[in-house]
């Protein structure tokens, strides 16, 4: 896995990206300056993104960039509470429902947030016979990736193939809702922990039920 110059994009894509939000010329979140993440799948791991990006009808660079990201978030709150995997990515899933039964704001973010949850047909890309994807980040997202990876003691690639076990469908509601609030999903997430931790707290019944950090 390496990082690359973005593709230059052509005027006719930045003409039209002035006007509207769209995934199709732009896989990434509108405002951002990425760098591109160079990453070779093995065969069924490009198969089942090939698969989720057509039933999403989404980029798949996308979906390999939430299930990663949000499998990295998932796996951290994990470690540093006393919640299972199951009971995170239920809490994640009940935060990003409730937020987007209430959001009613404009602008390009929020624009990108309801296109992921009701997808843009002709977004959709698929990983070539080769197994080799790009993936759109903001730099700090993908040094970020880089030192998770180099504490794991794993090779980036070799770290990022394994978290994408992470259900595309879930992990896309939670870079959905974590973009229309302004954050970056693992900042979502974690806000989201705390949140549910503070609640628990301040209930009666918390001194039956500990979670904490």
């Amino acid at each position: 896995m390496r990082l690359v110059p973005p593709p230059h994009p052509s005027r006719e894509r930045l003409r039209a990206s002035r006007h509207r939000v769209t995934l199709a010329g732009a896989p990434y979140r509108p405002g951002e300056l990425p760098v591109a993440l160079a990453v070779r799948l093995p065969a069924e791991r490009a198969e089942w993104a090939n698969e989720s990006a057509a039933r999403s009808r989404l980029p798949v660079e996308l979906i390999l960039r939430a299930s990663i990201d949000g499998a990295r978030a998932r796996d951290f709150l994990t470690a540093v509470t006393a919640h299972s995997r199951t009971a995170i990515a239920e809490l994640l899933d009940a935060a990003a429902a409730r937020l987007m039964a209430t959001i009613t704001a404009e602008g390009k973010l929020s624009e990108y947030s309801r296109l992921l949850r009701r997808g843009e047909p002709a977004s959709v890309t698929r990983i070539n016979a080769d197994g080799a994807a790009e993936l759109l980040l903001p730099l700090e997202l993908a040094l970020a990736w880089r030192l998770d990876a180099a504490n794991a003691g794993r090779p980036l690639e070799q770290w990022a193939t394994g978290l994408l076990g992470c259900p595309p469908a879930e992990a896309i509601d939670w870079e959905s809702a974590a973009a229309s609030s302004g954050r970056s999903l693992g900042e979502w997430a974690y806000a989201c922990a705390l949140s549910s931790i503070a609640a628990v707290s301040a209930s009666p019944h918390s001194r039956a039920n500990p979670i904490g950090l």
